[in-house]
């Protein structure tokens, strides 16, 4: 009896033992699944984290490359700035020159209209074109009919004209002749340049500088106007001398 029992508590013990060490086995099983699990969580994030930070160097080298642009356009921007301050700069001088100029052409004008103030209005005009003045003057103002010679008024609206051009030395003074249509060619051109000549002579017999003038004759080509057959008065506004003034631009500014 007393080895039955023995027996059956040593029994029982090693089933306890064995119970023991099988639940203990899945216990291991699953820890060591749950742990690869982590180990397979823990892979792909450091595998995230690696991709992450590949992208964060790509993302500041870009950053980096942006900040250059920025500040290379920040410098092309100040650059820029720079340019138009310039210009607006020049455009200034620039308009205070024109506006200079201006001035000094119109007091030139003005001078030019005083010389002639006595000379009958109805055969002179002053004409502004470009940089230049044009001082047209009829047959009557300084000649008679048909004749090169210049006559008494108009050797004194030449002296006044020539009193205002020995103040600009440096203009340059073209005198022109022209004639109507009527009488032949070669006596129309003849009289435009014989007529252009005594307007220069008389000039330079009034002071003005012979190197600054030219006498040159157009003849009946270069109409003020065209001619009607029979009406006089569009034949006495193609006889005429016209006296071109050119001043050079840096002269303009020592005009009083």
């Amino acid at each position: 009896m007393k080895k039955t029992t023995l027996w059956l508590f040593g029994l029982a013990m090693l089933s306890s033992i064995l119970f023991a060490s099988c639940v203990s086995s899945k216990k291991f099983k699953a820890l060591e699944s749950s742990k690869m699990t982590v180990d397979q969580a823990l892979s792909a994030a450091q595998t995230t984290i690696k991709a992450l930070e590949g992208e964060k160097e790509a993302l500041m080298g870009q950053k980096s490359g942006l900040e250059g642009e920025i500040a290379s356009i920040k410098s092309d921007l100040e650059s820029v700035k720079g340019e138009i301050a310039g210009f607006k700069t020049k455009i200034a001088t620039a308009e205070q020159t024109i506006s200079e100029k201006d001035a000094a052409f119109n007091n030139f004008r003005n001078q030019v209209a005083g010389a002639f103030s006595n000379v009958n209005s109805s055969g002179l005009s002053i004409i502004t074109r470009g940089d230049m003045l044009y001082v047209s003057m009829s047959e009557k103002v300084l000649f008679n009919s048909g004749s090169a010679r210049v006559s008494q008024s108009g050797k004194a609206a030449l002296d006044n004209l020539a009193s205002v051009l020995a103040k600009n030395p440096t203009l340059k003074v073209m005198v022109e002749g022209h004639t109507d249509t009527r009488a032949s060619d070669n006596y129309n051109w003849d009289l435009s340049v014989e007529r252009a000549a005594s307007v220069v002579k008389r000039l330079v017999k009034s002071g003005v500088n012979p190197t600054n003038l030219i006498a040159a004759g157009r003849g009946e080509h270069v109409n003020a106007v065209t001619e009607v057959k029979g009406d006089n008065e569009t034949y006495k506004q193609n006889r005429r001398v016209e006296i071109a003034l050119i001043p050079a631009v840096s002269s303009l500014y020592n005009m009083r």
